[in-house]
């Protein structure tokens, strides 16, 4: 084992290569490095290169760490030029650069809009920004919103509209713990929405659209119509079309929590096995091409187009384009007589991804497609060693075991950081949805195949949808199990690198047979229990009211220690996403808290939370109040309630109409009162300690 170690090492330049680039990126995305500093670093690798090549040749193998420190310098530097260049924000011709206020902007809609309950989404490039007399021609995307009208239903790709409406700020991570859009969204260009009504834009003559892109859609519009005409039920519709192209649109979201729960939701997700199978089967369909001499070239441009169109075809994601760029390594060493070495296409898919898309780094999506193959390739064989079985059929079941067990050593600390949970029964899962759905994808194409013909393509919906039935039926079975899923786990960032070099020593202590990598795998367990301990301290000091942003409901958490009290939905998404974060569970009392009504005493200060339902109170004396929370659209003007509770601060959550927390906000200011709305500033969080 540890000379396939060092042969990896030697044969997979790019693999050794690929860290220094990653530095680059993180140093500019984190440390907001320029091109100046770009350039500084690329002088000192410059001058370590060319001090080792002006070396004797008798000392260059004694000062040979000058060059890997010249082209590990020169890598940070590239990374760095890359994220700078990617950011459209550095463009000199951005529109933030000539915002202002009453600028009309020309815009052109940049995908196809996204219905929504009251509105349509579509992504905008911004074209032109006109100022008084002066047009400019700028560059830049953002989020538009169209309130829903008879006009803004005919609004599709490529359209341009004049846009009168300010631009508001993406908020970021509304409520403690969430996701955070904001970041998200900057990371993909975008910094702004807008939210436009009838009067606020017009409908502008002539159109821009990519040729590609319109064949795209429209071959999977095609896609999307044959699936919905032979697969009936909703569930499996919806479940059809993702597992296929990646369309999730129609995707139940119970649905899809229960495969997240039962560690299957990856075969939801198009990646390797997807295109593994188009690659097969493309393989099998030019056989004829690869045994006519005149016609063998014509062989891997077919697979390479099929693989490429797949690919764009259900979105392009990083999952899908790795594993795109590394069957088209295959193909082309294939056809070269050259056999590539893994690992080293591995490391070129992500270096031109992250070339093409920096941001991608903190991406779950590509952080799990690259850990799962990583994981796949270094643990399956040693793993799959453990056991040798005679029988083929159980030797078949313990090598598929034997990928899904190794699959799961590198992508555990990074799906623990992402998603807060493990599934415990991922093997048995694994073992039966895995085949149940390469028969359904590979049915599925059938399908589109057999389209023309309506007595085949009945009968293969009538099979698909009957197996998707099943898998659906496996899904819940495994979720029924005592104990399927360890949910409410938080580990940090720093908890997950130690956790990776925890496995990293191990790996050299078992695999490679370094006895020294046990002490460090023992240091890495000793680090990751410290710090640990110091969350879980933290968070036993937590003294915490908090008024959560949930569009249209209360949720308000009174939090001691490590528990809380649960006023409105108790299991609101949102909620239990920051519950996980401060590491609390709910409970239904408090050592100091208690409650009266509509009124509540936390530690020592007085709180009434009112509703629409709620009156004022008939006592002769007003009662004072240290905190209001406004809920339902409670019918009391804020004059009424300072009066009636001796109360200066008030908080309206996401339950109350805007237009009743704007007349709030109007008479809070008139009478020099604090009113905060969780729907505009995120949730309100009130630290007691």
């Amino acid at each position: 084992m540890q000379t396939h170690v060092v042969y990896i090492w030697k044969q997979a330049p790019l693999l050794r290569l690929l860290p220094g680039f990653i530095a680059g990126i993180l140093l500019y995305w984190t440390a907001h490095t320029g091109i100046t500093t770009a350039v500084r670093i690329a002088g000192i690798g410059f001058t370590a290169c060319l001090l080792y090549i002006w070396l004797p040749a008798q000392r260059k193998y004694f000062f040979r760490w000058l060059m890997g420190i010249g082209v590990y310098a020169l890598l940070v530097a590239s990374g760095i030029i890359v994220a700078f260049n990617r950011d459209n924000l550095n463009y000199k011709d951005h529109y933030m650069r000539f915002q202002e206020q009453h600028a009309l902007l020309v815009v052109v809609i940049a995908d196809y809009p996204v219905e929504r309950p009251q509105s349509y989404k579509a992504l905008v490039q911004v074209k032109q920004i006109t100022i008084g007399n002066r047009s400019i021609e700028t560059a830049g995307k953002f989020l538009l919103y169209l309130r829903k009208d008879s006009l803004s239903a005919r609004i599709s790709y490529g359209d341009k509209l004049l846009l009168h409406a300010n631009l508001q700020a993406i908020a970021g991570s509304s409520n403690p713990g969430g996701f955070d859009y904001q970041r998200y969204c900057r990371f993909n260009g975008i910094i702004h929405q807008c939210f436009a009504g009838p009067g606020n834009w017009h409908l502008l003559p002539g159109k821009e659209r990519s040729g590609l892109q319109m064949v795209l859609h429209t071959i999977q519009e095609t896609v999307l119509s044959v699936l919905r005409r032979h697969i009936r039920g909703d569930p499996e519709q919806g479940l059809a079309e993702a597992l296929l192209l990646g369309y999730k649109d129609d995707l139940d979201k119970d649905l899809l929590q229960l495969y997240a729960n039962t560690g299957i939701v990856h075969i939801i997700a198009i990646s390797g096995m997807h295109l593994g199978l188009i690659y097969w089967i493309l393989y099998q369909l030019v056989r004829p091409l690869r045994r006519t001499k005149k016609l063998s070239w014509l062989a891997p441009l077919c697979i390479l187009a099929g693989l490429w169109l797949f690919a764009l075809l259900t979105g392009a994601g990083p999952s899908i384009l790795r594993s795109a760029i590394m069957f088209s390594c295959i193909v082309i060493g294939r056809s070269l007589s050259r056999r590539s070495v893994i690992y080293n296409s591995l490391a070129a898919a992500a270096f031109l991804l992250l070339c093409w898309q920096p941001a991608w780094l903190w991406d779950a999506g590509f952080q799990l497609s690259f850990t799962a193959v990583l994981s796949i390739l270094v643990f399956a064989k040693p793993v799959y060693s453990c056991w040798y079985i005679k029988n083929k059929w159980a030797d078949y079941i313990w090598k598929m075991l034997s990928v899904t067990l190794a699959a799961q050593v590198l992508t555990t600390p990074v799906s623990i950081y992402h998603f807060h949970q493990f599934p415990v029964y991922f093997l048995l899962a694994n073992l039966l949805a895995i085949p149940l759905s390469t028969l359904v994808i590979f049915l599925e194409i059938l399908l589109c195949l057999l389209s023309p013909l309506p007595g085949l393509a009945a009968a293969a919906g009538f099979i698909t949808e009957w197996l998707i039935q099943r898998m659906n039926k496996v899904a819940e079975a495994v979720a029924r199990l005592p104990f399927a899923v360890w949910d409410g786990l938080q580990i940090s960032f720093m908890q997950t690198i130690l956790l990776y070099g925890f496995i990293a020593a191990i790996a050299g202590w078992l695999l490679a047979r370094i006895r020294q990598a046990v002490w460090v795998a023992m240091l890495f367990v000793l680090l990751f229990v410290l710090l640990r301990d110091y969350s879980f301290s933290e968070s036993r000091s937590n003294r915490l009211l908090i008024v959560y942003n949930m569009p249209g409901q209360t949720g308000i958490d009174f939090i001691i220690g490590r528990k809380c009290v649960a006023i409105g939905d108790r299991l609101h998404a949102v909620a239990q996403r920051s519950r996980i974060f401060f590491r609390v569970k709910v409970t239904d009392s408090l050592p100091a808290f208690s409650r009266n009504g509509s009124c509540f005493q936390f530690y020592g200060r007085r709180l009434i939370v009112l509703d629409s339902l709620s009156g004022l109170p008939a006592l002769p004396a007003a009662v004072e109040t240290d905190l209001i929370i406004l809920t339902h659209n409670t019918k009391h003007s804020l004059y009424e309630l300072s009066a009636a509770f001796r109360c200066r601060h008030f908080v309206a959550d996401g339950s109350n109409q805007r237009s009743r927390v704007k007349k709030w906000e109007k008479q809070a200011l008139g009478a020099g009162l604090d009113c905060y709305y969780v729907g505009d500033k995120g949730a309100f969080v009130k630290n007691f300690n």
